[in-house]
């Protein structure tokens, strides 16, 4: 039960870690403008100009959720798919209420679903291999 806890956990911080810095990135390429009376019209209209930051914001739901599964997966003490998809779950729970906070592409409300349900099968598909060389000893 511990190590299962230990392997979500984990997962959760290496998938919010690698979505952050990826989040940050696209913010330094795409700054959001500041000083602006009204922010949440402010962020929706920046969100709107800037479709390129916003595959960005997807890609890095993608890379995060493909790490925060793998990880997960592969330290999971047994069923390292359920381990990897718990990952996921949590972390396009969080995604969904940042998308209900602050107005976005209506398509950036589907990719959302979808990023992490194919980072979900990529992560766990690689962190399950790597679960069952560790399970069988074999070092590479």
């Amino acid at each position: 039960m511990g190590r299962s806890i230990l392997a979500v956990f984990a997962g959760l911080l290496m998938g919010a870690m690698v979505t952050a810095l990826i989040e940050w990135a696209g913010y330094q390429l795409y700054p959001v403008p500041i000083g602006l009376a009204d922010v949440d019209a402010a962020m929706a209209d920046y969100l709107r100009n800037a479709p390129a930051g916003s595959v960005l914001m997807s890609l890095a739901w993608f890379f995060g959720g493909c790490d925060g599964a793998l990880i997960a997966a592969w330290w999971a003490p047994q069923q390292p798919w359920r381990h990897g998809f718990i990952v996921v779950a949590i972390l396009l729970l969080v995604a969904a209420l940042m998308l209900l906070q602050v107005a976005h592409p209506a398509w950036l409300n589907w990719a959302a679903p979808l990023t992490y349900f194919v980072a979900g099968l990529v992560g766990c598909k690689v962190g399950s291999m790597l679960h069952d060389k560790r399970r069988a000893g074999i070092a590479r």
